[in-house]
């Protein structure tokens, strides 16, 4: 079930760094923080609980297998994880690794930025962490970085 008016559901351009027939991990291309990812269930289901447990249990698989390819790779002084879906009611993680020097620290990402920082994420990290990714969660059926 999609809904064609989803930005989620219907994606115009993004960097996909896995995926199955479940559910995506993109960069979310933030300003400033340039390994901020989205893990997007495919479905359009508004809520968590919506998911039967295997489908709960399987997307926090992801979830986590996102958040420990990031903790290696960027060595992060936090991660952040959050559900919110206010913008895009389509059930999406955010998972955002933060640095002592990223625009908001140590504020919520979504307060006012400190100091702004156009960051592009390093093609050579976004492999790695590809690889990573795909390495405990299996073949992604997306073999492009963009669809």
């Amino acid at each position: 079930m999609t809904d064609q008016s989803c930005p989620y559901c219907s994606p115009k351009v993004e960097t996909v760094l896995w995926s199955d027939a479940q559910a995506r991990v993109v960069l979310a291309n933030e300003p400033g923080y340039p390994y901020w990812c989205r893990v997007i269930w495919t479905a359009h289901v508004k809520e968590f609980s919506s998911l039967n447990a295997p489908d709960r249990s399987r997307l926090m698989d992801i979830v986590a297998s996102l958040e420990a390819a990031l903790i290696a790779e960027l060595r992060p002084a936090k991660m952040n994880l959050a559900s919110l879906g206010t913008l895009v009611p389509h059930l999406h993680w955010h998972v955002i690794p933060r640095q002592e020097d990223d625009p908001s620290y140590p504020d919520p990402v979504w307060n006012q930025p400190k100091t702004p920082q156009p960051l592009a994420p390093d093609p050579k990290v976004v492999a790695r962490i590809k690889a990573r990714v795909t390495s405990d969660l299996g073949a992604s059926l997306s073999p492009s970085q963009s669809q």
